[in-house]
This record gives structure tokens, sequence and C-alpha cells, in this order.
């Protein structure tokens, strides 16, 4: 690994984010979108940044993002309900969303992972660790991604190995349903 033989605790060189992704920023104080579009910026990402959950919830239905980062107490649609809305949409079921918040109770991080969020950070957030969590996110998606085209190919395959053989008609389906 990288760096495997720099002391513990050694600042090490930043890692990038893979390939360029897109993230929404849903901040409801102005003065936070803009150092946190800013970082992810310098790591490699697109950014879109919202100011409110009406927003967001238009945003990520247009853009479909990598990653969402979300503020729980935003006007119009607070983060937990954009967390809800956003599991429930085909689109966006498997999109991580990590809610960034300055709320830290124990019954918040609670309600907000029983939301759908992936990932609780409280603020001050310390760049290091989001960063961090924003990869570990990146690369769950990408993993499911890989599997969910995996089992499709060998769906695929299994279909026209049954379509070939008369006696084995709908045997696949017939497993797929036990």
């Amino acid at each position: 690994p990288p760096n495997a033989s720099a002391p513990r605790g050694a600042i090490r060189p930043p890692v990038r984010l893979p390939c360029s992704p897109l993230a929404l920023g849903c901040e409801a104080a102005t003065a936070n979108r803009g150092p946190l579009e800013r970082l992810l910026q310098r790591e490699g990402s697109r950014t879109h940044a919202v100011g409110d959950g009406q927003a967001a919830m238009r945003a990520a239905a247009e853009h479909v993002p990598d990653l969402i980062l979300l503020d729980i107490g935003l006007p119009r649609l607070d983060g937990y309900e954009v967390t809800r809305r956003l599991r429930a949409n085909v689109r966006t079921v498997t999109v991580p969303i990590i809610l960034l918040t300055g709320r830290t109770s124990l019954d918040d991080v609670v309600e907000g992972l029983d939301a759908g969020a992936d990932d609780f950070l409280s603020k001050p957030f310390r760049q290091p660790e989001l960063l961090a969590r924003i990869r570990s996110a990146i690369r769950l998606r990408q993993a499911l991604e890989r599997m969910d085209t995996a089992h499709a190919a060998v769906a695929a395959l299994a279909n026209a190995v049954e379509a070939k053989d008369p006696t084995t008609e709908r045997h696949c389906q017939r497993l797929a349903n036990l």
C-alpha cells in the first residue's frame, strides 16, 4: 500500500476520488456550501450545490449524482425526508448519502441511518475523515453496480442456455422463485 512505511499518524498525501464523481451537496448555510464545494473539487469531484430539501430532490432527479452530502436542518424538506424519498426512488436508491450536520445526538444519528443514510458525520468535520468516508461510499456503490451487472449477465446466459433446451423450460425461473 502507498506509504506503508510511513510512521503511524504521519500525514499521507491525499488519495483522489475515483473517476471524477458528481457530488450533490445540500447545505442550508450558504457560508458552508462554498468551502465544501471547493474541497470536493480539489479532490477531483464535479459538484452541484443546493440550499434546501426540495432543490435537493430536483437536482438528484435531474443529475443522478454519484454521492449526496446532505444537511439535516434544511428548509422546505428536512434531510431525513429527503433521504427517505431518495431511497424510495429506483433511480437514486443506491446513491450513497452522507449526512453532514451540526446535530450530534444519538437520536439524530439513529434517525438519519434509519431513514436510509449510508453515513453520518457531525460538523465541524475533519476533511481527511470526510474524504475517506466519501471514497468508501463510492467504492461500495461501485461494487454494488458491478454485482448487478454480473447478475444480469449470469441471468442472460442462463436464459439463453435454457432457451436452447426444451427439457429445462423455465427451470431458471423456477429456481429463482424458491
